[in-house]
């Protein structure tokens, strides 16, 4: 059974940057998923979220000719519109040139998932708010199917711009992409419970949830509260 909640949403870059001392990031549980995430090339196939399957995945071939139209300007320098003060200029500049790097990766090969969404990671790190949707939503337009990139906007918008009709319109895109993506109705239910307030909207999601996933244990527990 996959542990549902909040922990498959940790992000790699939070660790990196606490192991080398350089700030503590205040709220683990709502940060979206960035790596540690495994891709297939090609095909429809599972991914694996520190050696966990989350779900399935279908990827579109390689090769800028196939690929969703327009591609993201990866040449802008982050947009900051909040910045962590909690970060030391060493940190920035870590954040920094990863975004930079990211950046000139996804030039060459823009049809790299993964990359699109520890871009986003990287960039909400940064406070670039734009640059991080514009990367999520990208690498949604690549695998409509993949639950991630709708999960991490849905949590950007809920809790971080506060912008709950997009919240509810991205938490309803990642059931759409994904309805056996059990821990997407737990955080559509927190969101509808702790978010909007609104109990009978928080019911029915986890109502679907087990619908979708019928003989699920911990989704049965939630449709009971």
């Amino acid at each position: 059974m996959t542990e549902y909640k909040r922990p498959l949403l940790a992000v790699t870059v939070v660790l990196v940057l606490a192991l080398v001392g350089f700030f503590a990031y205040k709220d683990l549980d709502t940060t979206p998923l960035g790596e540690n995430i495994h891709v297939p090339v090609s095909g429809v196939q599972d991914y694996i979220v520190d050696g966990k399957k989350v779900g399935t995945i279908e990827v579109v071939p390689s090769g800028e000719g196939s690929l969703p139209q327009p591609i993201p300007d990866l040449t802008k320098t982050p947009k900051v519109l909040i910045k962590d003060t909690s970060m030391t200029a060493e940190a920035w500049k870590i954040v920094t040139d990863k975004v930079r790097s990211l950046q000139v990766s996804l030039t060459r090969d823009p049809s790299n998932i993964e990359e699109w969404v520890t871009l986003g990671t990287f960039r909400k790190t940064l406070g670039d708010y734009p640059g991080t949707i514009a990367a999520w939503e990208y690498a949604s337009k690549l695998s409509p199917s993949f639950v991630v990139p709708y999960g991490n906007l849905a949590d950007l918008y809920a809790y971080t711009l506060r912008d709950n009709i997009k919240a509810e319109a991205s938490f309803k895109a990642a059931i759409a992409a994904d309805p056996k993506a059990g821990y997407i109705y737990f955080q559509a239910y927190d969101f509808y419970k702790n978010v909007l307030k609104d109990m009978t909207k928080a019911r029915a999601v986890a109502d679907l949830g087990l619908k979708n996933n019928p003989g699920d244990k911990e989704l049965a527990a939630l449709a009971k509260q």
